[in-house]
């Protein structure tokens, strides 16, 4: 787990105390450089070409420099350490790069120019990376406190069926504009999006979220630092501490079931029939590694049904979570062995769509599967959890697109695969 790799920093300008973000020298340089480029552009191809072509990069780049100042980083005493490259959003980088070259190198083969494939990639990415982040803040809603940590995409949050639905919504919407025929172009660019999403698990394991149910007897279990989500979820279970089995009741209190006699919980007194009226976490960025903490916050406290307070500090707490199972890695190795499989068939298709369900298939029932060993997402509805929800209604509609192609002539609308000549 590494959710932070470096701290970029964010310097004064000598001898005047300028910042570097926000209104600060760092904006005046861009600005009188693009100033510079919008003249020369304008003077040699016309200013609409600089006002439509350019004038929009240079607003975006100068509003992203303006907003760079709240995402610094401050330490316990005030110092800034500079802006944060965290490990999940370079792995989601990565992913897109890698994700669009591959559909870019498949495209050039089949003959479509590589500014459609970068068009459209930039048009489900951005309209993917919402759905994304709109299906998890709804999801976990009690988690954000403001619209900015909503918008937070780089520190983790992102659900793949969000991105998935978002992405191919907006993908229609551009083949249907430019007249490029949407199965065909389906079949080609899937396993790139498979390949994005097997990065996009590694930079999951980096951030320590999507993780997996318990896993103390295997060999390839994991554990994960102080602080982390997992580590936070067992603390508040009571299960780090010792306590092996819990009852959530009807009206919102918490027994006590059961407790290891030989834990920390039953050193401190905790016992079965014990109801947990609150577990207080002081500091609050326990549940957040990325960031520096306030070493003077040491309190972590159970309260019971007696009115009586167990409290650890933090040096009394383990240092690592319960094992549990990889489901990152598992989900990383399952989509890049999925997307050389797809990639692997492109050039036997027979009919154009059967790639795409093919992929959208074999995602749904790998997906449903994974989340049996995943402890991140609880069951909602009927046992199941939303994404195996969501993968019901992608097997649904795989079964669909199935018998949609096998009704359709052989052949593909791309120029590198003819349709077979009637025997």
């Amino acid at each position: 787990m590494r959710q932070t790799l470096l701290y970029i920093p964010c310097p004064e300008l000598p001898g005047i105390g300028l910042p570097m973000l926000g209104f600060g020298w760092l904006l005046i340089a861009w600005l009188a450089l693009t100033a510079g480029l919008l003249l020369w552009v304008s003077r040699t191809k016309g200013l609409s070409e600089a006002v439509g072509g350019y004038l929009p990069l240079v607003a975006i780049g100068g509003v992203v420099i303006y907003m760079a100042q709240f995402i610094v980083v401050y330490d316990a005493y005030g110092n800034a350490l500079g802006l944060p490259i965290r490990g999940y959003g370079v792995m989601v980088l990565l992913g897109l790069i890698g994700g669009v070259g591959l559909a870019t190198q498949e495209g050039r083969r089949m003959g479509l120019h590589p500014a459609y494939i970068w068009g459209l990639a930039v048009n489900m990415v951005l309209v993917g990376v919402i759905g994304a982040r709109i299906v998890f803040v709804l999801q976990y809603r009690e988690q954000f406190d403001s619209v900015w940590s909503m918008l937070m995409v780089t520190e983790g949050g992102l659900v793949v069926y969000g991105a998935l639905i978002g992405g191919l919504a907006s993908a229609i919407v551009y083949l249907v504009r430019n007249k490029m025929p949407i199965l065909a172009v389906a079949d080609l660019i899937v396993p790139g999006m498979v390949l994005g999403l097997a990065f996009g698990r590694i930079g999951c394991l980096m951030n320590g979220c999507c993780w997996g149910g318990l896993c103390d007897e295997a060999w390839w279990g994991i554990q994960f630092p102080m602080g982390s989500p997992p580590y936070v979820r067992h603390l508040e279970s009571g299960e780090l501490l010792g306590v092996s089995e819990i009852e959530h009741r009807a009206d919102g209190t918490t027994v006590v079931k059961a407790v290891d006699p030989d834990s920390e919980a039953a050193r401190r007194g905790l016992k079965p029939g014990d109801q947990l009226s609150g577990l207080q976490l002081a500091p609050l960025g326990l549940v957040n590694l990325r960031d520096p903490v306030d070493p003077a916050a040491r309190v972590i406290s159970y309260r019971t049904n007696s009115g009586e307070r167990l409290i650890w500090g933090l040096d009394e707490l383990p240092a690592w979570s319960l094992s549990v199972q990889p489901t990152q890695l598992f989900s990383s190795i399952n989509a890049f062995l999925l997307c050389f499989m797809l990639w692997a068939l492109y050039p036997l298709r027979r009919r154009d769509g059967q790639i795409f369900a093919l992929g959208l298939g074999c995602y749904a029932i790998s997906r449903a599967a994974l989340e049996a060993i995943r402890n991140d997402e609880p069951e909602q509805y009927l046992g199941l959890t939303f994404s195996q929800w969501i993968s019901i209604g992608m097997l649904m509609i795989t079964v669909a697109l199935l018998v949609y192609t096998s009704w359709q002539k052989k052949g593909s609308a791309l120029p590198a695969l003819e349709p077979e000549r009637p025997a």
